[in-house]
């Protein structure tokens, strides 16, 4: 059996905004098995009323959500699990505010 290691699948920082493609429509040679994110907010005070991360997966179902309003300037917020995207999949982050930074890790495996 062949060891696993955990690969860095996406890693984006301000100033992205909108919607942002984390990880392309998987093809069926890999599934992908996501297993942590750490999302970071730098930006002031100010726009914690006006700011928020939605990541979501390819049956637009949220993995992670933060808030306006439920954000501290400079936190870092954690999300870990095993969401396997298979053929067809994609991961995906709507940011509201350009003041987001967001590392997403997991596995990629290669199908049979």
């Amino acid at each position: 059996m062949a060891n696993v290691y955990s690969v860095l699948l996406a890693e984006f920082g301000p100033p992205e905004e909108g919607t942002v493609t984390l990880v392309p429509t998987i093809s069926g040679l890999y599934t992908i098995v996501v297993r942590d994110m750490v999302a970071t907010f730098s930006g002031p005070s100010s726009a914690i009323q006006t700011s928020a991360l939605t990541v979501i997966d390819g049956a637009s179902v949220p993995l992670m959500l933060i808030s306006s309003g439920a954000i501290q300037v400079g936190a870092q917020y954690h999300w870990e699990g095993r969401q396997v995207l298979e053929s067809g999949d994609k991961l995906s982050a709507v940011i509201q505010g350009v003041y987001w930074s967001l590392r997403v890790s997991g596995y990629q495996l290669t199908n049979p």
